[in-house]
């Protein structure tokens, strides 16, 4: 009933819902991005532009005049793995029959009308093209919507030779919309096809050397090759890497707000790299992205010594790979001094990581006939470990509490997972109210403990824990349907449980709401083993 896997799954589940619930009700119900502005300048730097902090995430989705389903915005918060997300959310949104022939209807109207009087219609007709790719796609009609998608970026390409002014960039981000849309779908010629013509347009227009267009090209040179490397096109992924570097490179010189950046694209030049076997121009590349994190260090301490870390990692193994052993001896000597650094920041999962690297290496110093250098390293680890690994954070605690729990509550060590689970909860419930992974948590903590008051035949206990589990997990519930039906549903069936081993009827008002709610997912219904 109860498994490491699935709990982390759970998890993950809940922590990717919490944000995006918030995110795909604004995008579903706000106007078309393409034709929200009239400033070109400001509609090209509103769509490119994220968020620096995350507390300024909600002021940008708020200020981002959207969208319609399946057509997502071109910019640096809106990573691939937001798209799988939200095109996820819209394959169980299926449109009704009826919208899709409204789609239809008003593309054969703008059709119509676009014939005599272009000018006036054909932005009209590019909508309503748009809008029937997107119900198609939902609908599972897939080669449909992708002729459609073709039809619309003819008209969007016929917008944007008669008006480059008004419809060019509008050209690439729709381009770049429909590359995003087929990658999800695992089309991927027809995503490499879309992406790559739109990194072509913005190409053009990034001639003018103005600055929003040089970042624009970078950041989809940089997804071009992604594209391009998970298609094993390694020669092609790593032209358009290069490219996407060289242009981060250059703006970084005037402004260092793009060294992040380059350090990123640089890490991706050297993973493609790696991939071909090419190690002595990984090295390079990984070097040159160390020596940017190390510019940027202060900005986030933490996190670039954890990027920092895994690159010096990958060099020195590359380095091994090429028999150069002093030299990446060298590298694993800076990579103690990165978990030296981690060790007073007290960042503990930095170190445990980074320690984890240090032994990898170590490994291969012994492979290598390094003997007295991996003894050397041993002992530091050694020490480390013993000595100098920092407190787990508060809430980091929490989480390894319930982990041991679980594996207590699978070794039918009922007793001390109930203490362990009780342990995880005091430190869950201070953060909860304000942390929806923190209350996904809490309920877990408290299935463990119920079912562990179960399995000590103590019912009466366990009524009074599911209950609360049940009460906790009420709001998610309503925030986030999906991803919290497993920890409902597993609440309510130990709470339905422990009341029939003790002969109390369950409380129809607490259980009511909570039922009306799963009844429409049925998956919720399937047992577990």
């Amino acid at each position: 009933m109860l498994f490491k896997a699935s709990m982390m799954k759970c998890t993950k589940m809940i922590f990717a819902g919490a944000r995006l619930s918030a995110i795909i009700s604004l995008l579903f119900t706000m106007i078309p991005l393409a034709f929200g502005y009239q400033a070109r300048e400001g509609y090209i730097k509103e769509t490119i532009s994220a968020p620096s902090t995350k507390e300024k995430e909600d002021q940008y989705i708020r200020s981002i005049a959207n969208i319609t389903p399946g057509s997502k915005i071109l910019s640096k918060y809106s990573s691939k793995e937001h798209y799988r997300a939200l095109f996820q959310r819209m394959l169980e949104i299926k449109p009704a029959p009826s919208e899709i022939e409204a789609a239809r209807k008003a593309v054969a109207r703008y059709r119509h009308l676009a014939k005599s009087k272009p000018q006036q219609y054909l932005p009209a007709l590019a909508k309503s093209l748009d809008n029937l790719a997107n119900v198609l796609f939902a609908n599972m009609q897939d080669d449909e919507a992708l002729k459609v998608d073709q039809e619309a970026i003819a008209v969007y390409r016929v917008l944007a030779q008669r008006n480059p002014k008004k419809f060019e960039f509008i050209l690439v981000v729709r381009l770049h919309d429909k590359a995003v849309r087929w990658d999800f779908a695992q089309r991927k010629f027809e995503s490499i096809k879309f992406l790559k013509e739109s990194v072509d347009v913005l190409r053009k227009m990034a001639r003018s050397d103005m600055e929003v267009y040089q970042s624009a090209l970078g950041i989809l040179l940089s997804r071009l090759s992604s594209y391009l490397s998970e298609a094993e096109l390694y020669d092609k992924a790593i032209q358009a890497a290069k490219e996407a570097v060289n242009i981060k490179r250059a703006l970084a010189q005037g402004k260092p707000i793009y060294l992040k950046e380059l350090a990123e694209d640089l890490d991706k030049l050297a993973n493609i790299y790696s991939k071909v076997h090419k190690p002595d121009e990984a090295i390079k590349a990984f070097r040159e992205a160390v020596n940017v994190y190390r510019l940027i260090l202060p900005q986030n301490k933490e996190k670039y010594l954890s990027n920092i870390a895994q690159d010096l990692k990958k060099i020195a193994h590359h380095l091994f790979d090429l028999k150069c052993n002093r030299e990446a001896l060298k590298v694993a000597r800076e990579l103690v001094w990165v978990c030296q650094e981690s060790i007073k920041l007290k960042s503990r999962t930095n170190v445990i990581l980074i320690l984890s690297g240090i032994k990898d290496l170590t490994k291969r110093m012994k492979e290598a006939g390094m003997k007295q250098e991996a003894s050397e390293f041993e002992k530091l680890i050694k020490e480390i470990e013993q000595n100098k690994l920092p407190p787990p954070a508060p809430f980091d605690h929490g989480e390894e509490l319930l982990l041991k729990a679980i594996f207590e509550y699978e070794a039918k060590k009922y007793s001390q997972a109930s203490k362990t689970a009780q342990e995880a909860i005091s430190i869950f419930r201070n953060f909860a109210p304000h942390d929806i992974l923190a209350a996904s948590l809490l309920v877990q903590a408290r299935i463990v403990l119920g079912s562990a008051q179960l399995a000590l035949n103590k019912p009466e206990k366990a009524v009074h824990v599911f209950a609360r589990g049940l009460r906790e997990v009420f709001q998610p519930l309503w925030t986030m349907p999906k991803s919290t039906v497993p920890l409902a549903q597993e609440l309510l069936d130990g709470y339905l449980k422990a009341c029939r081993q003790i002969g109390q009827p369950p409380n129809k008002d607490l259980i009511a709401p909570i039922q009306a709610i799963l009844e429409k997912y049925p998956s919720s219904q399937e047992k577990k083993p």
